[in-house]
């Protein structure tokens, strides 16, 4: 019986052990993945191999300039040169609120993380990677040496400049990213990331990616002022602003959705001003939209000011190792 007994307790303390270690493994994941798109000097997205679906990647224990702010650009530059259609290697450390994998990346054996903030283009996030001395001395030499941001008298830190422009990031908690489910939804645009993308937090809390349906703004790459254009635009069309978001189609954490500021439907706005084009394939039968299109062409607004421009899909088809946004 006493034997009985301890057989039991044994296998209660190998589950609890197995479990533990089960947990561990899984926030320690490591994984191989293919960088697809940067979009700022810590963040990008990747295609892991086997997939065709592409995964958010948060750099852990950084920051970089957000856009807007001195460096961010330059920020995001660095980051293409080390990262961009490479092979690189992540070891993730946790998820963000974003439902991102925050981890620790690899070229070879270039630890890309430490190669930011040495460049003086990204800050050390002690906040969230405490005693992550490398990073930190890291810091402390580009500080020394006035390499990238450190040049200026006083830089102004991204997790400061996000809390007084108010912009949605991943360090607000209780907002994440949800998984993509077609319906109709109300809330707020919290943050435009460019021409034909953005952030909305719902009434109830949830956090939304959401994508202009139907639209497809210029490449950075392609026409760097029109992509800026675009983006200013939207940003001046949705941000603060209470919007209806008729989401179409999902996919992964992504909505695409036609969306509406009152009376007005966004989509068409970005198409009718020339500062996006119409996708016919993700939306052929929206008369808005065609109506939009032709009167923008007619127009010869924004895109449509030079002969023939390309169209951006067939851009990227195009330029596969120029995409990076």
């Amino acid at each position: 019986m006493v034997i009985d007994c301890t057989r039991h307790t044994m296998k209660r303390f190998f589950a609890l052990i197995l479990m533990i270690f089960g947990y561990h493994t899984a926030n320690a994941e490591t994984f191989t993945a293919k960088c697809k798109h940067v979009f700022d000097g810590d963040s990008f997205s990747a295609i892991r191999e086997g997939e065709t679906d592409e995964t958010e990647i948060r750099l852990y224990g950084i920051d970089a300039p957000e856009k807007g702010q001195d460096y961010a650009k330059q920020s995001r530059e660095k980051l293409i040169k080390l990262i961009r259609n490479k092979q690189v290697r992540i070891e993730v450390q946790d998820t963000d609120s974003y439902g991102r994998s925050v981890g620790k990346v690899y070229v070879g054996k270039t630890y890309v993380n430490l190669e930011m903030v040495k460049s003086g283009l990204a800050w050390y996030y002690e906040h969230h990677a405490k005693g992550a001395k490398d990073l930190q001395k890291a810091e402390a030499k580009a500080r020394k040496a006035k390499k990238g941001l450190w040049q200026d008298a006083a830089p102004v830190n991204p997790k400061d400049w996000r809390r007084d422009h108010q912009t949605a990031h991943e360090e607000k908690k209780g907002s994440p990213i949800v998984q993509a489910t077609v319906g109709n939804y109300r809330g707020t645009c919290t943050e435009v990331k460019d021409g034909e993308e953005f952030y909305l937090k719902t009434s109830d809390g949830k956090q939304l990616h959401v994508y202009l349906n139907g639209t497809d703004a210029p490449e950075q790459e392609q026409a760097p002022a029109t992509c800026r254009a675009a983006e200013e635009k939207l940003r001046a069309l949705i941000l603060g602003k209470e919007l209806a978001v008729n989401v179409t189609e999902a996919k992964n954490n992504r909505h695409y959705a036609a969306v509406y500021e009152g009376d007005t439907y966004i989509n068409a706005e970005m198409v009718r001003c020339g500062l996006s084009w119409y996708s016919s394939l993700h939306a052929p039968n929206d008369s808005a939209l065609k109506a939009a299109d032709k009167e923008a062409r007619a127009a010869k607004v924004g895109i449509w000011t030079t002969p023939n421009p390309e169209a951006p899909w067939k851009w990227r088809k195009r330029h596969p190792h120029e995409m990076n946004q």
